[in-house]
């Protein structure tokens, strides 16, 4: 298995710099057990918004993760604290709806230490 990171994503998606795209894409359609990490998955999400002058809407980089979700391993932060592949796609749409870029990091950390805060209180509650 094989991850990749943010910026292979984006410059497949690039065409200001047609050598990086080529490579980008290389890389991608080389992949046959790629791995997409939630970390890349929320990162492109929220960076693909400098792409939109170029043509990439914040739907298409929606779509392209779920296109990706669907033949590649998709990797959560903590398989034990998160059960669902729902709260994934919840941090990518959140992240999506960002303003700011710069805090999307800060805020979706805060989301998954609630998010594990919430889920060890239930499963003490159920084990004591």
């Amino acid at each position: 298995m094989a991850a990749v990171d943010t910026n292979v994503l984006i410059y497949s998606h690039d065409p200001r710099d047609t050598r990086k795209q080529t490579i980008a894409l290389s890389i991608l359609n080389s992949l046959k057990d790629g791995v997409l990490l939630w970390q890349v998955a929320c990162e492109f999400v929220a960076a693909s918004r400098k792409l939109e002058p170029f043509g990439l809407t914040q739907a298409q980089a929606r779509h392209e993760i779920e296109a990706l979700r669907r033949v590649w391993a998709s990797l959560l932060p903590s398989w034990e604290a998160i059960t669902s592949l729902q709260y994934f796609q919840n941090a990518i749409d959140e992240a999506g709806r960002l303003q700011m870029p710069e805090d999307y990091w800060r805020y979706l950390r805060l989301r998954v230490d609630r998010f594990e805060q919430q889920w060890l209180a239930t499963k003490r509650n159920v084990a004591g």
